[in-house]
């Protein structure tokens, strides 16, 4: 969602009732045409503040012309807004403690298991995907007194926790960001 504010300034000391309109043009990015005016069915069209919901328009470029006119005056302005995919509000974890869902950070125990189930938490804000067929690969690194120590890595490649499911010989480099040798993982694919 969002809102774009038109203002109209008059200089005369008369009271003037001024129509005020916003205007929709789909801009073909490729010609720089307007080819198509959207008859956009919120009332706030017109006053001076449009407010957009969400999923209301298709992807692409807009120019939004905000009019205003009296009897023979009439004054427009315009401005450019490109709609485009809001992407994945992604979390894996259940515990989330920031805010926007974002980690902060979590503590496990000795003998605690971390869940990691994306499929539950992960949301998609423009409903485009189905979470469910989506692939999550987990990595993770040392971070000692904010000086990231890098992923474990092996022949270049980062090791994420399937290379470490499908090869338990690859525990050593998941000692490093775990440092346990009793760890235990949840996992869902």
């Amino acid at each position: 969602m969002f809102s774009l504010t038109g203002s109209v300034i008059v200089n005369c000391n008369i009271t003037l009732s001024i129509t005020k309109k916003w205007l929709i043009y789909h801009v073909n990015e490729f010609t720089g045409q307007y080819t198509t005016r959207f008859i956009y069915k919120d009332p706030s069209i017109y006053t001076s503040v449009i407010v957009v919901q969400p999923n209301t328009l298709p992807y692409g470029l807009y120019r939004f012309v905000f009019t205003a006119t009296k009897d023979c005056l009439y004054s427009e302005i315009d401005t450019f807004v490109r709609i485009q995919p809001s992407g994945l509000m992604l979390s894996t974890l259940s515990q989330m403690t920031g805010m926007y869902g974002q980690l902060i950070g979590i503590t496990r125990g000795t003998s605690q298991i971390i869940k990691f189930n994306p499929f539950l938490h992960t949301l998609d804000l423009d409903n485009l995907a189905v979470i469910t067929s989506l692939t999550f690969k987990y990595a993770c690194q040392v971070i000692d007194s904010n000086i990231e120590q890098g992923y474990p890595t092996l022949s270049n490649q980062i090791i994420n926790l399937d290379d470490f499911v499908l090869n338990p010989s690859l525990n050593q480099s998941f000692l490093k960001c775990f440092n346990s040798t009793g760890f235990s993982f949840e996992y869902f694919q």
